[in-house]
C-alpha cells in the first residue's frame, strides 16, 4: 500500500486549520506569499517568534473575500 506524503485537496478543504504550506498548495500560491501576508497581518494567523504556525479556515475565507474585491 502506497503512503502519501501530503493530503489530497479534498482532505485539505475539510480542515479547520492550515499550515502556510498546506494553504499555499490548496490555493496554488507561494508559501512565501502566504507567510508574508500573515506577517504583515493582512491574513490573520497564529505566529510564534515571527514563524507562522497555522491559519484558521474562517480567517482564510475572510482574507480571500477581502483580496478579491
Amino acid at each position: 500500500m502506497a503512503v502519501r506524503d501530503h493530503p489530497t485537496p479534498e482532505e485539505l478543504l475539510r480542515r479547520t486549520y492550515y499550515s502556510p504550506e498546506e494553504l499555499a498548495e490548496l490555493l496554488e500560491m507561494s508559501p512565501y506569499f502566504i507567510r508574508e501576508e500573515a506577517r504583515q497581518r493582512r491574513l490573520k494567523a497564529v505566529t510564534v517568534d515571527h514563524n507562522v504556525l497555522y491559519i484558521r479556515r474562517d480567517d482564510v475565507l475572510d482574507w480571500l473575500h477581502r483580496i478579491s474585491r
